[in-house]
Formats: structure tokens, sequence, C-alpha cells
């Protein structure tokens, strides 16, 4: 349902066991998201562009979503991801521009994108060992890199343009590919 002019999925509790993809990209006047909790076998969560959402819960029996795509929901602050999710490889945040933190991301996350929000700095990703693309495009607000940056052994791109309050790199990181530049 791209481009939808829904503010809401459904009312009450659904039981959607064979749903496995939903995409609301770019539903404009979306602005909470229904409980999740009896959509078991949600694969891909796609919000893009669904700028009045600001917060969603339930989501945290979405054990098997693979991909999660934020990109543009400017007013989601927080970012509620469940310790018990095991699937998800790919979270893209881009543009999210209230979002402060990313407090926890499970180990299984290949791809990370939180380009363009306000955090001010990464907390632990040393667990993310399967971390192959960091972007960190336009951050302004970073202010460091957490030194487990180095320790993440699977990361071949982490761009790093646009971070203008990054000052310095953590040593040995000589092994990725750095996009972008520090001045």
């Amino acid at each position: 349902m791209p481009n939808s002019k829904v503010e809401k999925l459904w009312t009450g509790n659904q039981k959607l066991v064979n749903l496995k993809h939903i995409d609301l990209s770019h539903a404009k006047h979306l602005c909470r998201m229904p409980n999740f909790s009896l959509i078991p076998n949600l694969e891909s969560l796609i919000l893009k562009g669904c700028a009045k959402l600001k917060s969603f819960s339930s989501i945290h029996n979405l054990h098997k979503l693979v991909i999660l795509n934020l990109k543009g929901c400017k007013g989601l602050k927080n970012f509620p991801i469940s310790v018990h999710w095991r699937s998800l490889q790919e979270v893209y945040l881009s543009n999210c521009s209230n979002l402060r933190t990313v407090s926890y991301l499970p180990c299984t996350v290949k791809i990370l994108y939180p380009d363009g929000t306000a955090i001010k700095e990464l907390l632990s990703i040393e667990h993310l060992f399967r971390l192959e693309v960091l972007d960190l495009r336009n951050c302004s607000r970073l202010e460091k890199l957490p030194e487990s940056v180095r320790e993440l052994k699977s990361l071949i791109r982490l761009d790093l343009s646009g971070c203008t309050n990054l000052d310095r790199l953590p040593n040995d990181i000589e092994n990725l590919t750095l996009w972008g530049d520090l001045t």
C-alpha cells in the first residue's frame, strides 16, 4: 500500500500468521501502528517516508523480521528493537532526523544506515560481528565512534561524510574502506 492515505492499518487485534511483508512507503498520514504481536511471520516492514509516525510498540515479537526500513520517519525519536529478534539483517534509519539514539541492535545485523539522524554516538557495537555496511553520512551531531569499531572484522564500508563534529577515528581501522572525509 505505498503512497496510501491510510492513518492506521486496523483497530483491535488481527491474527495474520501468513503475512510476511508490509510496505507502507510514503503513507504520509500514517501516525500509529497496530499491535504486531499477532503477526509472527513478518519478514519485512517498510515504513519509509511515513513522516508522521512517531513511535510504534508491540513489535517485540517479530522474531522473523529481516528488513526494517524507516527511512524518512522524521517523527521517530526512539528505536525500539527487541533483544529477541534473531533474524534482523538490514536496518534503514536514513533521515530520521529526530532519532537521537540507537540503543540496541541484534548481532545478526549486516547493513545499518543511521545516516542523517541526530545521534551523538553509537553505543556498544562490538557484538555486530556480521556488520558489513555502516553508513553514518550527515550525522552532524556524531562526536565519536566507539573504539570497538575496529573489532568489526566483516565491516567493509564505513561512510563518515558530513560528520562535521567527528574529529578523530579509533586506531587500527586500516582494513576498512572509508567513504567521505573528516574535513
